[in-house]
């Protein structure tokens, strides 16, 4: 049985990445080793942990290309937020510090509202609020 899971993703710049997340509101793991190559951060109540590897590192997992992200996706990430101005203030957070709001925040199916953005190395985030009290069976 597994145990947990953690997200991996490749990274042009390691302090860049570790300013951007900082700014946006994610905590640093610190559990996690410090080096120019990796950053960790833990996100939500849950500590859901994302790590970040300079590209080259993350070359040496996998025999598989980096995507280029630039008109593409290799997934959507999403962020589950506590209300709707969380969402807001997220997106904000994001576009300050240096990323790219590609759906500012905004209703859906009458019980979802969200917005995402795309952080410095093209990789996309949706930030979602979710009222299940307004969710029809």
């Amino acid at each position: 049985m597994t145990k947990e899971i953690w997200l991996n993703l490749p990274v042009k710049d390691i302090p860049q990445t570790t300013s951007f997340f900082t700014k946006i509101g994610f905590k640093l793991n610190e559990h996690a080793p410090k080096s120019d190559s990796m950053a960790s951060f833990k996100i939500g109540q849950k500590d859901f942990i994302v790590n970040f590897f300079t590209e080259a590192v993350f070359n040496s997992f996998t025999p598989f290309q980096i995507a280029d992200l630039t008109n593409a996706t290799e997934c959507l990430i999403s962020i589950d937020a506590e209300n709707k101005e969380d969402v807001d203030n997220i997106l904000k957070k994001a576009e300050e510090a240096g990323g790219n709001v590609f759906a500012t925040g905004g209703e859906r199916d009458g019980w979802m509202y969200g917005g995402g953005f795309t952080d410095l190395d093209g990789h996309k985030w949706n930030v979602l609020f979710m009222d299940f009290s307004k969710f029809s069976q």
